[in-house]
């Protein structure tokens, strides 16, 4: 295949939203017989574990996570 291209992006996303954001980006990157053409994307996102970030040693954004999303 010449024209193959991935592409892996992590994010860092509110906890709360994480499942709206995968299943948005999936479904608008998958053939779904809804629309009259496909831009021909797979998406596949992972949600990670909750993650905690710090900044001077103080937790800031308790509840995050790490949104993985894979192109192809």
């Amino acid at each position: 295949m010449k024209d193959f291209f991935e592409a892996v992006l992590t994010i860092n996303v509110n906890a709360d939203i994480a499942e709206a954001y995968k299943t948005a980006i999936e479904s608008e990157n998958h053939p779904n017989g809804l629309r009259d053409h496909w831009n021909g994307n797979y998406a596949y996102v992972v949600i990670g574990d909750q993650t905690v970030n710090y900044q001077d040693n103080t937790p800031v954004d308790k509840n995050t996570v790490n949104l993985t999303i894979q192109l192809l």
